[in-house]
């Protein structure tokens, strides 16, 4: 069975969404302070997202591209090869590794917080506020970031994997309002680092 298009997106952007009120010395603030400063960043991703109703968990992997200046790239290998392409307000959908993009519908407010959260895309303060946050054994923070206004009905509530050594998230945890929880990895992550514009057009 194939991840439903729409809804293995939405989970996927959901999983960059919001942050809550601030408990420790500026952690929120570091991040935001480093997501202000990226142009382009790319990497690989693991994602693991509940299908409602199902009791399943379905699993898939592939690579991230965002660029300020262009667009976002999400390019799915696993479990079937896919990409969504974000243009501004537009989300554009691809199935396989070639062919044009179409246009497909995602909340407004998911893509924004997404291009935030990931691209450094605006300002993460306007949308969400931080939580509460703890150091693991590893030495990454814990950070707990809870949705303000709309965007409360996306999530509950969302859990960052902070690395302060390498300045980059390495994890993403979304606890939906109906008790899901979707969860996206990072590796191999790249930071202002020149990625071709193709990537970014509707049309190769």
């Amino acid at each position: 069975m194939t991840i439903k298009r729409t809804g293995l997106f939405v989970f996927l952007l959901s999983l960059f969404l919001f942050p809550a009120p601030a408990l420790t010395g500026g952690v929120f603030e570091k991040i935001e302070s480093e997501l202000s400063r990226l142009l382009t960043v790319k990497a690989r991703f693991e994602q693991e997202v509940p299908l409602p109703g199902t009791g399943v968990t379905r699993r898939a992997t592939g690579h991230v591209y965002v660029s300020r200046s262009e667009g976002s790239l999400w390019d799915y290998e696993s479990p079937t090869p896919q990409a969504y392409l974000i243009l501004g307000d537009k989300v554009y959908f691809r199935e396989g590794k070639e062919g044009e993009f179409r246009e497909t519908r995602v909340p407004a407010e998911a893509t924004r917080l997404f291009e935030v959260l990931l691209g450094g895309r605006g300002k993460l303060s306007d949308l969400m506020m931080a939580g509460r946050d703890k150091i693991d054994d590893s030495g990454r923070v814990e950070l707990e970031l809870i949705p303000r206004g709309e965007m409360e009905r996306a999530a509950k509530k969302v859990v960052v994997l902070w690395d302060p050594r390498a300045r980059v998230v390495e994890e993403v945890s979304v606890y939906s309002p109906a008790g899901l929880t979707n969860r996206v990895r990072f590796f191999d992550v790249e930071k202002n680092v020149p990625i071709p514009e193709v990537l970014f057009r509707i049309r190769k």
